[in-house]
């Protein structure tokens, strides 16, 4: 199943992410593959006005350091982020991943070039 392998992944380091910072972070970053995330999640957040980073919580912009302006629902901004950038939404179940915080995304791996 999804949810575990997320969470396998995510604790041993190995290209994904848990928790709504980190999540939105790999999505800042085009790092993020797909998107895991529970059905009906909804946080408040923000949108960086420099930069375009949403941000979890706090209201300063985790990138660049600027103001934030704030937003309902993060994680529907989040969605829709994804969507738009043609990163692969995975929803499941309220409760799946709530010992890991509601949200995850497995990244692209990055790969050293020998030369």
């Amino acid at each position: 199943m999804i949810v575990e392998e997320l969470r396998d992944r995510a604790s041993e380091g190995e290209a994904a992410v848990t928790g709504l910072g980190p999540t939105l972070e790999a999505l800042g970053e085009s790092s993020a593959l797909a998107v895991i995330v529970e059905e009906g999640l909804e946080r408040s957040g923000g949108r960086c006005a420099e930069c375009g980073q949403l941000v979890a919580g706090g209201m300063t912009c985790p990138r660049c350091g600027s103001s934030a302006v704030p937003v309902e629902n993060v994680v529907a901004e989040a969605i829709s982020d994804a969507f738009l950038h043609h990163v692969t939404l995975e929803f499941c179940e309220p409760g799946s991943l709530a010992d890991v915080g509601h949200i995850g995304a497995f990244e692209r791996r990055s790969s050293a070039v020998a030369e």
